[in-house]
């Protein structure tokens, strides 16, 4: 049985099947956590909807609020370091194509594919990454402006009150 506050239900997004993890979030982005304790009582009718099905779909839904939690405001750290590490990798293998061409003359045309590929395989993830932090850096803008609005509104309600 889980139970939160309004606030907390406010400030954690919705996503399909995601009430598993809810906990885990609300913790993430600083909300006190307390344990009570409630009594089980056996299943009186029906059958259980778990089962060997939604392992997989529990899996990738870990897999996708592990990312988000861990990538979601820094996504350079993600893409980036990937970019970073596929250009310096097609930087590698480009000094190795050009050892073999030109000190034991033997060219080999899909060395050259592999470089292609890595550099611009890196410096679009490393794109991506600069995207990601614009997107969340706006979502952080919106996440305060949200904030001041409501305290905006709560300050007004208590001065009607007045």
């Amino acid at each position: 049985m889980k139970a939160f506050r309004r606030e907390v239900i406010d400030a954690i997004p919705s996503r399909p099947d995601w009430h598993r993890f809810m906990v885990v979030i609300a913790a993430t982005q600083g909300f006190r956590l307390a344990e009570r304790p409630v009594p089980l009582h056996p299943r009186r009718a029906g059958k259980s909807k778990f089962g060997i099905g939604r392992i997989p779909v529990g899996i990738l839904d870990l897999l996708s609020v592990w990312f988000q939690l861990r990538f979601g405001r820094k996504p350079m750290l993600f893409f980036g370091v990937s970019g970073a590490v596929l250009c310096l990798l097609g930087f590698v293998v480009g000094v190795y194509a050009l050892i073999e061409r030109y000190v034991y003359g033997v060219g080999f045309r899909p060395l050259l594919n592999l470089i292609v590929l890595l550099v611009l395989a890196g410096l679009i993830l490393f794109g991506f990454g600069f995207v990601g932090e614009m997107v969340a850096g706006t979502l952080e803008e919106t996440r305060a402006l949200r904030r001041e609005v409501e305290q905006l509104r709560e300050e007004e309600g208590m001065n009607r009150r007045v």
